[in-house]
């Protein structure tokens, strides 16, 4: 943040221009500098990507733990807002089987079938992130619902229409293919070959082992030689026995 002093050229009074607004009472902190961690934060850049853009624009730079209590402020607000819209999905949802099941009352345990997604870490790795999605199927509420109605409910827009359907110029030509992925052979052929890749991977395995044993018997018989060896020659140095 930086402030601007205008001065009158008449009475020589000056007045004070900041070009950002506090975001606290005390307004020890600026909304320029949220905006500018949250844009850090969103495009992957960081902290050190945040130094670099200042350095070259010859502009002041937070400092690590300025930008670090900004991130906190963020994902504290991020959370909260989170949890609300979540809160309030699932209470549409119980909502709405309330509705399709009037037998079942408020002390029910209701069924709901959702869709989930999220991310994972690299095998041998550890991973400290965790996202995740879940997706109503009976509602299928927001922008990446599966429901193209839900999607233009919740973008304001109708794109959606009941006529919109796969031509029938390419369902002639995806419907052999699609036969042939649903052919009971096929399947059966994709289990075969698993099998055998886990016998191939059995058999990899047991001729490493072989192979380790071999090594380690000419290790152990190159040793046992060089013993009697020295056994044969004798006592070759002592201290003093030149």
């Amino acid at each position: 943040m930086s402030q601007f002093s205008l001065q009158c050229s008449s009475c020589e009074e000056s007045s004070l221009l900041p070009t950002s607004s506090g975001v606290t009472q005390r307004e020890k902190s600026y909304e320029i500098n949220r905006r500018v961690v949250y844009h850090a934060i969103e495009s992957g850049s960081g902290y050190e990507g945040l130094a670099t853009f200042c350095g070259i624009m010859n502009m002041p730079c937070l400092s690590k733990p300025a930008y670090y209590k900004q991130v906190d402020n963020i994902v504290e607000a991020v959370e909260d807002e989170a949890k609300d819209d979540t809160r309030k999905a699932g209470e549409r949802l119980w909502q709405q089987i309330l509705e399709e099941n009037p037998e079942k009352d408020l002390d029910d345990t209701l069924d709901a079938v959702v869709s989930c997604d999220g991310t994972w870490a690299k095998q041998g790795f550890t991973s400290l992130t965790g996202v995740v999605f879940v997706i109503s199927v009976d509602t299928g509420e927001g922008e990446s619902s599966w429901c193209k109605w839900k999607q233009g409910e919740a973008t304001g827009t109708s794109t959606y229409s009941s006529d919109n359907c796969l031509p029938e110029v390419f369902l002639e030509v995806l419907k052999p293919t699609l036969m042939t992925l649903s052919d009971s052979k096929l399947l059966e052929r994709v289990a075969t070959h698993a099998k055998d890749s886990k016998r191939l991977a059995k058999s990899d395995l047991q001729v490493m082992q072989k192979e380790k044993r071999r090594r380690q018997g000419e290790r152990l018989l190159q040793t046992r030689r060089e013993e009697a060896l020295r056994e044969a020659k004798g006592v070759t140095y002592e201290p003093g026995c030149f």
